[in-house]
């Protein structure tokens, strides 16, 4: 999932929605991405062999290798994991789009397999909803209200001064600094007082403009992390 595939499937979902349509849609994903090259049709239409290519490959792999064994879930286990979690909200999401799954190259005889396990995904992700019940829906202030005012739930942490990148920049705890995801998002930067630091995850305390704070968890994979100067 980490090989460009993702970006092979918004490929293949834009060019066959609807929102592409929509200049205030294309405008926000454009700011969210980073650019606006991804977005004209023209542009979609040129690459879109290739992602044919890629998403395919993806179903071929899943199909003669981890669903080869008649497993139910990509990892062997009893339930569905969180490799299952990544693998198919993405191909889901392909399936739901008309057209962004082309039949002639992605057919549903060839990959019997994958198309099982999709179709057991939604089973067990649609008796979970249900078994949820009806999810209270609340407004931005009433968010905003219950988060902070709610306890931490994990303990501090510490700066791990063991780091490479705590010590090439100079790390140190209680000190801003602005963590970023690195593919999409970029442009929007979280900035406040460094918590912890290891090789798993960033975490930073943000404080809130009515008053009081909360912290931020992003993981080191995919995110970037900068002292923050003015």
């Amino acid at each position: 999932m980490d090989s460009g595939f993702q970006r092979n499937v918004v490929q293949l979902v834009l060019f066959n929605h609807k929102g592409l349509n929509d200049p205030a849609f294309v405008k926000d994903r454009a700011e969210f991405i980073g650019g606006t090259t991804f977005f004209p049709r023209e542009a979609l239409e040129a690459v879109q062999p290739e992602a044919v290519r890629v998403v395919k490959n993806g179903f071929e792999f899943l199909e003669r290798t981890l669903l080869s064994d008649e497993r139910d879930w990509l990892l062997g286990t009893e339930k569905p994991s969180i490799g299952d979690i990544e693998v198919a909200w993405s191909l889901v999401w392909l399936e739901r789009v008309h057209g962004a799954i082309p039949d002639e190259w992605i057919p549903k005889e060839e990959f019997p397999k994958v198309f099982a396990w999709m179709e057991r995904f939604k089973g067990v992700a649609a008796k979970a909803q249900e078994e949820l019940g009806e999810v209270k829906t609340l407004n931005g202030d009433e968010a905003a209200e219950l988060i902070l005012g709610s306890e931490f739930y994990e303990e501090e942490g510490q700066v791990n001064e063991g780091d490479p990148l705590v010590q090439h920049l100079g790390l140190k705890k209680g000190q801003l600094v602005r963590v970023w995801p690195t593919d999409t998002g970029v442009n929007h930067k979280e900035l406040g007082e460094l918590v912890s630091i290891n090789g798993k995850e960033v975490i930073v305390e943000a404080k809130a403009e009515e008053g009081g704070s909360t912290r931020v968890h992003a993981q080191r994979h995919g995110f970037a992390v900068a002292a923050y100067e003015e």
